[in-house]
């Protein structure tokens, strides 16, 4: 049985046993001596595809800035949220005041670009083997840092590398890659590696 007990220690109050619901008494109580959550911060807006589910952390603040402990809110989730896609997730102060509501999205676990190597006539672009729930990779280049005109390349996830020719001597060429993972008709995309550059 839980027990909530008055400071003055004149009241004791008895939630029901097994059912885990208090009393109107017991729930008017313990509302007394929740903090009022004021915000609600989350981890993350993306999360990359793990085959699980999860969900940004959470952390609740009060009207002072103190951490807020679980006990005082319930996180509110669909069944499933392991899939991509876009989900919405609440947090529900247990003894009424604002929820908060949070959406995020899981994504294609991203790669990176390995090496850059040039030779006469081409630049051989290498990168680390794609996770096996995508469906390929998206490489992009430009001779210029804000990839305007830039080329993008798609390629099969088996794939590790890329012999580009009809490049120009005496250019800087920008590199980045990504996944994307498509699920009928819709294209879910990881987020871009950080650029690698090559003078040719």
């Amino acid at each position: 049985m839980n027990i909530a007990t008055a400071p003055d220690d004149e009241t004791t109050i008895s939630y029901v046993d097994g059912q885990k619901t208090p009393s109107e008494k017991a729930f008017e109580y313990e509302k007394s001596k929740a903090p009022t959550i004021a915000s609600v911060s989350f981890s993350d807006s993306t999360l990359e595809y793990n085959g699980k589910n999860q969900a940004p952390k959470v952390v609740a603040r009060d009207e002072n800035g103190e951490v807020v402990s679980k006990d005082y809110y319930k996180i509110i989730l669909p069944k499933k949220h392991k899939d991509f896609g876009t989900y919405k997730m609440a947090v529900e102060p247990k003894y009424g005041g604002k929820d908060f509501t949070f959406k995020f999205s899981i994504i294609p676990k991203g790669t990176s670009i390995s090496r850059l190597t040039k030779t006469k006539k081409s630049i051989i672009v290498r990168w680390r083997s794609a996770a096996s729930s995508v469906t390929g990779v998206k490489v992009v280049y430009a001779n210029n840092k804000s990839f305007s005109g830039n080329k993008v390349l798609t390629i099969s996830r088996t794939k590790t590398l890329k012999s580009i020719k009809g490049i120009k001597n005496g250019k800087t060429y920008y590199f980045k890659i990504r996944t994307y993972k498509t699920k009928g008709s819709t294209t879910y995309y990881s987020d871009w590696s950080k650029v690698k550059k090559i003078k040719k």
